[in-house]
């Protein structure tokens, strides 16, 4: 989900692909923040897939997870493309910030309620 996983994305799928998995990168943007750091409880969709994922395997790669309202948001957006299966991994979970209930697949590191930034993660839509 671009902005703020490309960085970790793409990391992940060199990783994937040395390890022999056929990858194929696809990007979408949505964003419930705008340009501050609280969520506004609105997703905004600013770029869709350009191919079809029906009958693909779909994971949804994300920088950070915390209210999971946008990967709550995305992931039914993806359902609705009938992928043969959808799956998220998470570089930074924050599960005691949730809003809506959210089990991430593949969560990497669990981190507490503080601002975290790097890594290619966006502040602000930059």
């Amino acid at each position: 989900v671009l902005k703020g996983s490309f960085i970790f994305t793409a990391d992940l799928a060199r990783f994937l692909a040395d390890e022999g998995v056929p990858v194929r990168v696809e990007f979408i943007c949505a964003s419930s923040y705008g340009e501050g750091v609280e969520t506004s409880g609105q997703v905004r969709m600013l770029l869709d897939v350009r191919d079809s994922v029906e009958d693909r395997h779909i994971l949804i790669v994300e920088d950070i997870v915390d209210s999971a309202i946008t990967l709550q948001y995305l992931m039914r957006f993806m359902l609705a493309k009938r992928p043969a299966s959808l799956k998220t991994v998470v570089l930074l979970d924050k599960p005691s910030r949730r809003k809506v209930k959210l089990l991430v697949d593949y969560p990497i590191i669990r981190v507490p309620d503080v601002f975290v930034i790097g890594y290619g993660m966006d502040f602000a839509e930059s």
